[in-house]
């Protein structure tokens, strides 16, 4: 029985996968990824554990087969959830561990998805974009809902995942900003007014952050960085940025590469890798992908038709 081994009440985001029921099939902790971690499984399709505490919030969003779900704290009364594919648990950050226990209506595995924001990022979002009191802070439990948003989010990080997660660290942290908005409006125990802003970057400021960029392609550019500059939170610089260009500041950023390649394609010698690290690249394959994406041809094709 899986829930014999020796299982600590507590442990640590990162080591939370010594005690889930298989091991991850993928995991984001070697790409370096900030403010949340994701992990795919395939767990057996009957099962039993202990799932020791975790100090960051744990979404499960479910992807294939019917579940029986049983849960309760430790020596509690169980709760029984008839799980289906799109739905999922939420489960604030605790100091309690609990057993889980499930029976699906097919031999399959069960795929998931879990994912765990970080509660500190959590918090400083709070207080940048609702001026939330922490102390007040509380995230509501949920057992089999479905949450588009949450699905959308989680659906879109795996398939970043799957691809060797090479896409840039702003595409990471817009998805944990919209994530962590979204837990503030809709599944917190007080209901969290986010205040949008409306409007625009002033010219000035946004010239600050073109040229900041252009001087930054070769790094990893964050939403933080970018924010920064301009003295505003990430949340509020991402949606100001938008309403001033058009562009998310990861579109953005994306499209100065490419066009920044383009140039060192015609004008230069360099080979595609160099350009490739150049441009903010450390993967041949991914900056071959994003090139043809927006340009339509591959790199090797555009240089012999300049």
């Amino acid at each position: 029985m899986t829930a014999q081994r020796q299982v600590p009440a507590q442990t640590s985001t990162l080591a939370f996968e010594n005690y889930a029921a298989s091991k991850p099939i993928r995991s984001s902790i070697e790409l370096g990824w900030q403010n949340l971690v994701i992990r795919t499984y395939q767990d057996p399709p009957t099962g039993d554990l202990v799932v020791p505490a975790v100090p960051d919030p744990h979404i499960v969003l479910q992807l294939s087969n019917s579940t029986c779900v049983e849960v309760r704290e430790i020596g509690g009364a169980w709760a029984e959830v008839q799980l289906q594919p799109g739905q999922l648990f939420l489960t604030p950050a605790s100091d309690c561990p609990c057993e889980l226990r499930w029976v699906s209506q097919s031999f399959d595995p069960v795929e998931t998805v879990h994912l765990h924001l970080n509660t500190h990022f959590l918090a400083k979002v709070a207080v940048e974009v609702a001026d939330i009191d922490v102390a007040r802070f509380e995230l509501i439990e949920r057992s089999g809902i479905h949450d588009p948003l949450i699905e959308q989010v989680c659906l879109m990080l795996k398939q970043e995942l799957e691809q060797g997660g090479l896409g840039s660290q702003l595409y990471v942290e817009s998805a944990a900003q919209l994530l962590a908005v979204h837990l503030l409006r809709q599944h917190c125990c007080f209901k969290h007014p986010v205040q949008d802003y409306r409007g625009r970057l002033s010219p000035n400021r946004l010239r600050r952050i073109t040229e900041y960029v252009q001087a930054h392609l070769d790094t990893n550019l964050s939403l933080d960085d970018l924010a920064q500059q301009v003295g505003i939170s990430a949340y509020h610089f991402a949606r100001l940025f938008k309403q001033s260009t058009g562009e998310s500041p990861n579109k953005y950023v994306t499209r100065q590469r490419i066009e920044a390649a383009q140039r060192l394609l015609r004008e230069t010698a360099l080979g595609i890798l160099d350009v490739a690290i150049a441009v903010g690249y450390n993967s041949p394959s991914h900056f071959a992908t994003q090139f043809k994406r927006l340009t339509g041809a591959s790199p090797t094709t555009f240089r012999q038709s300049r």
